[in-house]
């Protein structure tokens, strides 16, 4: 959404004017110190080798400067000197930082850290030295290590007396030959325990944890190297002796096979004795509950991983979890594990699972923002939703969606109303949506050709949706299903074997008229009804739930490709061709084509502050029945989420003049190409700052005599670039961010000198968006 001009220059103005306001009238960040103390101004670490990343050296370092807003504004430092220091303020409070005043305590501190963690990388003969520099009651720190020689982990052994727990070591050789001929790092040393007691528990021994396994390093005799010894020690238990004193037992691990399972569907937390009046048994599944279960056992059974007469694995220990969570029917989940009492037997557990269900049915009527491609609006529904239709946990949503939104008006004429003309929304749509989630694949899928770890779900959802606008009317119905499932904990798959749509679009006629006249093939197949029969796949990376990870990644690929089966029938079938050359169905004329995209992000998380970057490409070929894409199938530019210093779907296609934009038509294209660099800082818990540059446009993939300079051509690919910038603000409330971006046009395609990058103050566009952009 494009918020006017008149009233949005004014309001950054006065937000520019103010900020200015607070950020010099307190240029001295030192005048509210004590003649002996000195602000911490810059802080260094800086080391002769690249073994140790220098995040990691300065995550140790006990004293680091104010926050500064682009390395440049100590903003928070400010806003705190503002005010005197008996003063509650609230700005001063929320926003404002108190200045870091030099401690040498600290310092000596940060340099023995910084000693430990080079030692703990293999670097025993390190050596820190803190040169301090003070200059106008400001000292600036650097920590400078000298790493000498590192030791290099030579071989790894094993002691271990339990050849049964050796041979599961042995799985793990991989791990361990990663570390040998490696700077010796107890980080890695600790991680490989983990992983090699993970691997023991995952064959059965439950009780059995890292704390069983210590290393010795051994550097006798051995010049810059060392032997590292893994030994296993033998379990532990306390017993009580004849006088009643406790001694400690020493002896071999025991693996244990999962005994009895209890499955408990209606447990409740806040009565948790309460018994059970019904016993059902399932081949070793016990399944307790009071009165007719809510769910079917089978449905419970196939989410719990641990099998009777299985061995104990960690692993299916956490995924169950993780299953029973992602049925959504659930708001309490415990699976406890006990030593069998009903056995003689010793390596025996019992497993026992406690559901407390939400309520089955339920109601709910919901209001919310929305931002479409950019153009912001309202929307409201009212759903139904039931979390157990056929006793399955199958989940079906069933909802009436209404709202309204602001789009660009095409065309301003008498034809709408003054009234349609100038309302902020003026685009009204509403329908109902059906989504059917079912927790296992469906045929044609075999359930047991899969694993059960892959969270596999299948999808059903139908949706009917009536647009209206001042330019045109449009109605869609789609329905399509879809197999969802997890190849890791990041890594996620999406396949849609149909995906209908049928769109029917009503132009007024001046918006007819207006087509006509322009007498664009491309943009008259855009405005057309039209059929879409396709198939797509997905995949999805993102690690961004991975823990303490500063740098992560979010990747997708989408896939998809549409009307070679209904070509195929209609050439076998001999149907005729329309007036355009076209096959039909059903009166209606089906597109034709293949497309892909991939959306590749990169976030670098910092103390207060996350720096994103993400390249967007993409390209839809249409051929066959239709030879332009359909609309909703086109990529574009612009809007909230995009090139923020142009409105949606004015830029490009590729340099294509001013005088063609000017019908103010939608402009969309085939191909696709953004990168974007955005800047995210904190400048209180409800507020939030940003800087960004939007580089990218859109282009079609063939010469179109209607649209010159619109084909992408890599000889003019430069001039073709649009280039942005600008500032933003969000309100971060939580359950949702609300975001403000000024976009700055700073290279313009389509201008005379598209090569010239010179910024244009005049009315830049105000993007409010729902959420972060990226």
């Amino acid at each position: 959404m494009r918020i006017h001009w008149q009233w949005t220059y004014k309001l950054f103005t006065f937000a520019i004017f103010l900020f200015c306001i607070v950020l010099f009238s307190a240029c001295n960040p030192t005048k509210n110190l004590k003649n002996n103390e000195l602000l911490v101004n810059r802080v260094k670490v800086k080391t002769d080798t690249r073994k140790v990343s220098n995040d990691e050296l300065l995550a140790i370092v006990k004293q680091k400067p104010n926050r500064r807003i682009l390395g440049l504004f100590r903003f928070h430092l400010t806003i705190y000197n503002l005010y005197k220091k008996e003063s509650d303020d609230i700005l001063r409070k929320t926003v404002g930082e108190p200045p870091v005043i030099y401690d040498s305590l600290l310092t000596n501190k940060t340099e023995q850290q910084l000693y430990l963690l080079m030692k703990n990388r293999g670097f025993f003969e390190a050596e820190v030295q803190t040169v301090k520099k003070n200059r106008k009651k400001k000292v600036n720190l650097t920590y400078r290590i000298r790493s000498k020689q590192a030791y290099i982990v030579q071989n790894i052994k094993i002691d271990c007396a339990d050849k049964n727990i050796k041979d599961i070591i042995d799985y793990s050789v991989d791990e361990i030959k990663q570390l040998e001929k490696q700077n010796f790092n107890t980080d890695k040393l600790n991680k490989l325990r983990e992983t090699i007691s993970k691997n023991i528990r995952n064959n059965g021994y439950y009780f059995f944890s890292k704390d069983y396994i210590n290393y010795t390093a051994d550097t006798v005799n051995k010049e810059y190297a060392v032997d590292i010894t893994l030994h296993i020690l033998p379990f532990r238990e306390k017993q009580k002796t004849i006088s009643n004193t406790d001694s400690t037992v020493f002896s071999l691990h025991k693996n244990y096979k999962i005994g009895n399972i209890y499955i408990r569907q209606d447990f409740e937390p806040s009565v948790p004795n309460l018994a059970g009046d019904t016993l059902i048994d399932r081949g070793g599944i016990y399944f307790i509950q009071n009165g007719k279960p809510r769910f079917k056992p089978a449905i419970l059974s196939y989410t719990l991983l641990l099998n009777k007469d299985g061995f104990y694995s960690q692993t299916d220990h956490e995924l169950s979890y993780k299953r029973f969570n992602s049925l959504k029917v659930f708001k309490y989940t415990n699976i406890q594990i006990t030593k069998s009492p009903t056995t003689s037997s010793e390596n025996l557990l019992d497993c026992y699972v406690y559901l407390s269900p939400l309520l089955t049915r339920s109601f709910s009527l919901e209001a919310e923002g929305t931002n479409t491609g950019g153009n912001l609006g309202i929307a409201g529904n009212i759903s139904y939703q039931n979390r157990n239709t056929f006793r399955g946990a199958e989940l079906l949503n069933i909802k009436l969606k209404g709202g309204i939104e602001a789009q660009p008006l095409i065309i301003r004429s008498t034809e709408n109303s003054e009234i349609i003309n100038n309302l902020p929304f003026n685009t009204i749509e509403f329908g109902p949506e059906i989504t059917f989630e079912v927790p296992k694949f469906l045929m044609p899928i075999r359930i047991d050709k899969f694993s059960k770890r892959a969270n596999p779900k299948t999808i059903f959802q139908t949706s009917y949706n009536f647009q209206q606008r001042p330019d045109y009317n449009r109605s869609v119905f789609q329905t399509d299903f879809g197999y969802y499932w997890n190849e890791s904990d990041f890594k996620k798959h999406i396949i849609s074997p149909i995906d209908l749509s049928l769109v029917k679009l009503n132009p007024s006629p001046t918006f007819k008229q207006l087509l006509d006249s322009i007498n664009d093939p491309f943009l008259l197949n855009s405005y057309r009804d039209h059929l879409i029969l396709a198939v797509k796949y997905s995949y999805i990376f993102n690690n961004q739930s991975k823990p303490k990870q500063l740098h992560y990644y979010y990747f997708r690929f989408n896939f998809e490709t549409a009307g070679n089966v209904l070509n195929t029938v209609s050439k076998v079938m001999d149907f005729p061709l329309d007036e355009l050359g076209s096959f039909e169905f059903f009166g209606i004329r089906f597109s034709q084509y293949v497309r892909s995209n991939i959306d590749f992000r990169y976030y670098i998380k910092q103390k207060n502050a996350t720096t994103a970057f993400r390249v967007a490409t993409g390209a839809g070929l249409p051929y066959g029945n239709v030879n332009a894409l359909p609309f909703e199938k086109g990529f574009y530019g612009g809007g909230a989420n995009g090139m923020r210093a142009w409105r949606v779907r004015t830029l490009g296609p590729g340099s294509l003049s001013d005088s063609l934009i000017s019908s103010r038509i939608d402009q969309i294209g085939e191909m696709h190409l953004e990168g974007n660099i955005e800047y995210r800082f904190d400048i209180s818990k409800l507020f939030k700052g940003a800087f960004f540059i939007d580089a990218g446009n859109i282009w079609m993939l063939n010469k179109n005599q209607n649209r010159p300079n619109a084909e992408f051509n890599i000889s003019r690919f430069w001039r073709d670039i649009a280039l942005g910038t600008g500032f933003g603000m969000r309100l971060d409330f939580g359950y949702f961010l609300l975001r403000f971006d000024l976009g700055i046009p700073l290279k313009i395609p389509s201008s005379e000198n598209p090569y010239l990058i010179k910024p244009r103050f005049n009315a830049p566009p105000l993007n409010l968006g729902i959420g972060y952009p990226f």
